[in-house]
């Protein structure tokens, strides 16, 4: 018989999943940014490559938070979905999503965002800033991949393929000085 987790379920674990919901939420937002300003951030034949990806990935990130809004609303005696693949309290709990280290997942999530915003929406923009502002959307977007492909299955996944190619486009741009 498997062992029980340690982890406390109450209102505080719901609470945790819909904040978890909630960062993948804001990722999408930025991502979104990146996007719409992408001739900004990014080498021009790549520009075009992640607005078709965005188009295709933008769903998945939609997908991922609804599924964790309805998980946390969902008590955790209640049969998992039908999908083999579906996102249960036990895999949050497992990957360590939840508790004092999934906080720390999604406090450093919010930070790294929150850098980014801060270069981001700073006027006047210069090239200085847009720099800054890659590198912390380079790192949000690394950080965000680890959690999605901690979820696993085929919307974590998704997100987590998306994050990792908006961080090797955004690398590139870096890496090449412009």
């Amino acid at each position: 018989m498997p062992e029980e987790s340690n982890f406390e379920s109450g209102p505080g674990q719901y609470e945790e999943m819909r904040l978890l919901a909630e960062a993948f939420s804001g990722l999408q937002s930025m991502v979104a940014v990146i996007v719409e300003h992408r001739l900004e951030l990014l080498p021009g034949e790549a520009a075009d490559e992640l607005s078709s990806a965005w188009n295709c990935s933008q769903k998945a990130f939609s997908q991922l938070a609804q599924e964790l809004r309805v998980l946390a609303d969902t008590p955790r005696s209640a049969k998992a979905g039908a999908r083999r693949d579906a996102i249960t309290h036990t895999l949050l709990e497992d990957h360590q999503l939840l508790g004092p280290v999934g906080h720390a997942k999604r406090s450093l999530l919010g930070r790294l965002r929150s850098a980014f915003y801060e270069y981001w929406n700073s006027i006047p923009r210069t090239d200085e800033k847009r720099h800054a502002a890659a590198h912390f959307a380079i790192e949000t977007c690394e950080a965000g991949a680890s959690i999605a492909g901690s979820i696993g299955g085929a919307l974590g996944g998704a997100v987590e393929e998306a994050l990792l190619l908006i961080k090797q486009s955004l690398s590139v741009r870096l890496q090449r000085g412009h």
